[in-house]
């Protein structure tokens, strides 16, 4: 595809691009995309993440990553974030004196920052079961902010709430008053609740130009977010010193070009949601990523010269800065950031249905969120006689080069966990091929194979962490020609790639080509297999498909709308009335193909994450909620899911009447399709402990285990009394939530036994396990332990089996059918006695949210291993929730700035203030009397130094006369010179013009001559008077001071001639 825009138009490759061309375009990091941790759960909504989730926070200067609940509520303008704390478990005074309370957020700094910018609420139940013996049962909670509320016992009121918001919220630390605890009050705080605007300066949002500079000496980082709903426009420009420039351009709403380089798929980004451009430069390399997409390498010469060092931004839409260096430059534009052509008005921009995608390829597509009426939909079902699909002779354009022209989108909704979306196949002189679009469970696929002498295919495919089963609308689009082919679904697209291990896909499963159709054709919904009722179809269009003996991918079971057919809707109605015309022996039966117009609906409606399925196989209008997807039991009245609130069950002799509980299970034709249990671990067990075991009548099938560091083990099919481990987690016991295991059954593709597998899930952490046995549970069994107490014991807080219809065999028994079992409340019936609830766990649904992004690993870092008999790459999730964190011994903070809010340290803060005046007006005392008396010291040398400098530019000097002869003491004639021999004075002669130095004591006058003067020099003595001595006046006489030879003068190496 030739290159778009300004890039294009180039003649002359700058240095850059020219590696560029050498490296064949982009470099895409090899690891799986995955959700990076961020600032705030504000910024992974800036990142693309609409929907709710657990997603990993991280302070600017920490490395602890903390995984928390974050809630997108876009419609009114917030996202919230929910932190947990050791305080959910309520705290009796009196367990240890003073005590400090840790939060799901590891970094305290970085939590203070955190609830500084946002809006946060907490509240706090105070509860005295007894009235205290005295007046002392006072105590303090200590907040974040170190603000500290004190409590005293009202005995009106020996239950108290108390909402905490702003400064108080928090409660880091609880310390008693009194050291009598035997009637101490019981303390317990929800979670924090803290809510951040999307938009928190609104000088950050900015439409115009932008230039942000950077050193390239260092390596650096920068992110910033847009917003736009146009594509096929520059995003921004890459600039280094030469200069040279390399463009990034967003095209075909979901695709990422860096210059003329293949284009990179990363997402919708033209959908008026904010997304996130992350930029890091380090010595010879530069990479981008928008959103999570995986990291793309920008390839650049390793100079200095040529390294990045100013972004500009030039796009239509909105910018918001979210660097942390913008940010704390409250966005203003300075020499590093210039900002230009800019406004901070916000634009509306298009939403919803009134916006098309992929403009370029199919006519008023509707984007993702954009939910059209189900009048034209089409609901189809699976039946084993029956068939259904929808089926478009010459669907496929194919060119006169051979090559398949596709352009194809449906939007679908299904209860099941597998389905066939499309199957296209072509044929014609010595070229065919085949184009097949499917999901099984999270991944959802395309295959695209030609055949010109060999067969080559590509593949890619999508994954979703809820899978694609899970009765939600989904649309997906096929689109493009030869190498160049994109699949798309929902916000996500991918680029169809040669097959390989690299993307994991199988055309085993991929239909082939009828060898007895030419020209093209294309079904919709499911395909032509031998399967089927005769009679009801035509001889001749089953002649063309007699090929297909088996259902590969099953058809598709739910509802169809949103047809696109070489790029234009198609009429969904008109399509399948010409499709009974040409394949129908009756034309006019409707009841030929399991189909019918209109999606099928739930009375009273489900709840969220619940699918409405039907109850019975073959038919679709006794729908009801499978209200195990959310593990709960449906109400037989009316069909509600109803959530349980029973007492847990401790599985310990302590507590239970038997130490083994069997609890049968009634026989039926149904399918297992999942089971579930809420567990909470015992501290410290002893030795291993049997949790459950499920058996059939002849064998047991599989049991769960935990030993005494924490490892739960799923085991299955004990071969000669030797369990085999499929699927193991190790766990902190210290972590006092209750933990959810799940084995869910995933429908097999086609018909192949060996094909069934179990999804089995310990809270959010996924791998995929080998069938359970062939045999049907008929019984589950549970084993009570020896121990004392809550805390020693496994506690079940739940305990369901889910069973759904078998679609291919007994379809008219009567136990064939959609239904529930609630293990738990039979095992309850055995415990004689409650446990307390304070000692039971702590429900926290969000530890077992699946995750966004599913990454494909052995084992993760913090030892959690998986293993598993079929040799399947297991998933792990690298994004449970973190750990609540407990009550420990009170441990004060090493650095706490918010305490300058609270009096007491503003006490501490004036005393220390004063202390350290006190201190510093010290040393200034000491280092003056030290300065005094070095000045002293300095006065007393004075009077020697001097006479060995030189004062220059003084007027009284006479001419030096130099005395050839040298004299080795000390004398004086009179009339000569000192004895001093030339060369002593040869520094005088070399020197061109010396200055006058007067002694002060000895009148010496030492005369240089200037270059006009004569070359002869003369030393003379001016007798110097003593300041005891008044001077002579005119006219008087007095004794001439005669040379005192014992005390010679200052002057060195020289005799004096007294003045005539």
């Amino acid at each position: 595809m030739p290159p778009n825009g300004p890039a294009a138009d180039r003649t002359r490759a700058s240095p850059m691009l020219i590696l560029l061309y050498l490296i064949l375009g982009l470099v895409v990091s090899s690891t799986e995309a995955s959700i990076p941790p961020r600032l705030s759960c504000r910024h992974h909504f800036l990142a693309g993440t609409q929907k709710n989730a657990v997603l990993p926070l991280k302070g600017e200067q920490s490395n602890v990553i903390s995984n928390v609940q974050c809630l997108m509520q876009k419609d009114e303008g917030v996202i919230v974030t929910q932190i947990h704390s050791g305080l959910e478990t309520p705290y009796k005074l009196g367990d240890g004196g003073k005590k400090s309370v840790n939060f799901q957020i590891g970094d305290i700094f970085f939590l203070r920052d955190l609830i500084r910018t946002a809006d946060c609420h907490q509240q706090v139940t105070i509860e005295w079961k007894d009235p205290p013996i005295e007046q002392g049962s006072n105590f303090t909670l200590v907040s974040l902010w170190n603000n500290m509320t004190e409590f005293h016992y009202d005995p009106e009121n020996p239950v108290a709430q108390f909402d905490f918001v702003s400064t108080l919220v928090g409660v880091r630390h609880i310390l008693p008053q009194t050291d009598s605890f035997e009637r101490s009050a019981t303390i317990q705080a929800t979670y924090l609740t803290c809510k951040q605007p999307i938009i928190t300066q609104s000088n950050c949002r900015i439409r115009g130009k932008v230039d942000v500079d950077f050193d390239i000496s260092t390596d650096w980082t920068y992110e910033f977010a847009f917003r736009t709903d146009k594509t096929d426009q520059t995003l921004m420009k890459l600039r280094s010193p030469e200069p040279e420039i390399v463009e990034i351009r967003l095209e075909r709403d979901f695709y990422l070009r860096i210059d003329s380089s293949p284009p990179v798929a990363v997402g919708q980004l033209s959908d008026s949601n904010w997304h996130t451009v992350h930029i890091s430069s380090a010595v010879d390399r530069l990479w981008i990523s928008i959103d999570n997409s995986k990291r793309i390498q920008v390839p650049q010469i390793p100079d200095k010269e040529t390294r990045v060092q100013t972004i500009e931004i030039n796009m239509d839409g909105e910018i918001l800065f979210i660097d942390p260096k913008d940010t704390k430059e409250n966005c203003e534009s300075n020499s590093r950031r210039r900002i230009s052509e800019f406004s901070t008005t916000p634009t509306a921009l298009c939403v919803g249905c009134g916006c098309t995608i992929l403009a370029d390829q199919f006519e008023d597509l509707p984007p993702a969120d954009c939910q059209t009426g189900e009048d034209e939909a089409l609901s189809l079902i699976r039946d084993p006689d029956r068939l259904s699909f929808l089926h478009v002779p010459h669907g496929i354009q194919v060119q006169p080069n051979g090559q398949a022209s596709i352009r194809l989108a449906v939007s679908f909704r299904s209860d099941s966990d597998t389905g066939l979306l499309f199957f296209g196949h072509w044929q014609g002189d010595g070229i065919k091929g085949r184009v097949q679009v499917h999901f099984h469970y999270n991944h959802l696929s395309a295959v695209h194979c030609t055949y010109n002498g060999e067969e080559e295919c590509v593949a890619c495919q999508i994954k979703s962490s809820t899978g694609y089963g899970n009765d939600e609308w989904y649309r997906t689009a096929l689109f493009g020609a030869g190498d160049d082919l994109t699949l798309v679904v929902g916000r996500e697209a991918c680029r169809l790639e040669p097959v390989s291990h690299r993307n994991n896909v199988s055309i085993s499963e991929a239909y082939a080509v009828p060898a007895l159709v030419k020209g093209s054709g294309l079904f919709v919904g499911g395909t032509f297999y031998e399967k089927k009722q005769l009679g009801l179809y035509n001889a001749e269009f089953e002649h063309k498909y007699f090929e297909n003996t088996r259902e590969k991918v099953a058809s598709l079971r739910g509802c169809i709308k949103d047809l696109f057919i070489d790029g234009k809707k198609g009429d969904i109605d008109k399509i399948y009335k010409q499709q009974m015309q040409d394949t129908l022996v009756d034309t006019s039966n409707y009841n030929a193909y399991a189909m019918q117009f209109g999606c099928t609906y739930c009375r009273p409606e489900c709840p969220d994450g619940v699918r409405c399925r039907s109850k019975k196989p073959l038919t679709q209008h006794d729908n009801v909620c499978d209200c195990a997807d959310i593990e709960q039991f449906r109400n037989k009245h009316d069909g509600m899911c109803v959530a349980k609130n029973e007492t847990p069950v401790v599985l310990s002799t302590s507590f239970l009447n038997s130490e083994n509980i069997v609890i049968p299970i009634d026989t039926t034709k149904a399918v297992l399709s999942k089971i579930w249990m809420k567990i909470a671990l015992p501290k410290s067990p002893s030795d291993t402990i049997q949790i459950a075991e499920f058996n059939s009548h002849r064998e047991t099938l599989f049991r769960v285990l935990l030993d005494q560091t924490g490892l739960l083990q799923v085991q299955v099919h004990p071969h000669e009394g030797v369990y085999e481990a499929i699927g193991q987690k190790k766990l902190d016991l210290s972590d006092r939530r209750v933990h959810l295991l799940q084995l869910q059954r995933r429908t097999p593709l086609g018909t192949r036994y060996s094909a069934r597998k179990y999804d089995l899930y310990i809270d959010g952490t996924h791998a995929v396990v080998s069938d359970l046995g062939k045999s049907g549970l008929n019984n589950v069994s549970v084993l009570a332990a020896i121990s004392k107490d809550e805390e020693d014991s496994v506690i079940i807080h739940d305990f369901g089996l889910d069973y759904e219809f078998d679609e291919h065999s007994f379809l008219l028994h009567h136990s064939n059918r959609l239904h529930d079992f609630d293990v738990h409340n039979k095992i309850l019936a055995y415990q004689f006695r409650n446990p307390e609830p304070s000692k039971t766990g702590t429900l926290d649904p969000s530890l077992w949210e699946k995750p966004l992004v599913p990454v494909e690993v052995g084992s993760d870092d913090g030892g959690q291993v998986w293993e598993n008999g079929d040799g399947d790459a297991p998933l792990v999730n690298d994004m449970t929730a973190s750990p609540h964190g407990g009550i420990v011994t009170y441990t004060p903070d090493i650095f706490e700035p918010e305490q300058l809010l609270s009096s007491r340290w503003l006490i501490y803060s004036a005393l220390l203030t004063l202390i350290l005046c006190l201190l510093i007006l010290t040393c200034i005392i000491c280092y003056c009397c030290f300065c005094r008396g070095h000045r002293r010291k300095s006065r007393r040398n004075s009077r020697a130094s001097d006479q060995e400098k030189m004062i220059r530019d003084s007027p009284d000097y006479q001419p030096v006369k130099m005395r050839p002869s040298s004299m080795d003491d000390h004398s004086y004639d009179g009339e000569s010179s000192i004895g001093t021999d030339d060369t002593d004075l040869q520094a005088y002669r070399d020197i061109p013009s010396h200055r006058v130095k007067i002694y002060r004591e000895s009148m010496v006058s030492i005369l240089v001559p200037q270059s006009d003067q004569a070359s002869d020099a003369a030393i003379v003595r001016r007798e110097s008077v003593p300041r005891s001595m008044s001077v002579d006046l005119p006219g008087t006489t007095s004794p001439r001071r005669t040379p005192d030879v014992e005390n010679p003068s200052p002057a060195p190496l020289v005799n004096l001639r007294e003045e005539q």
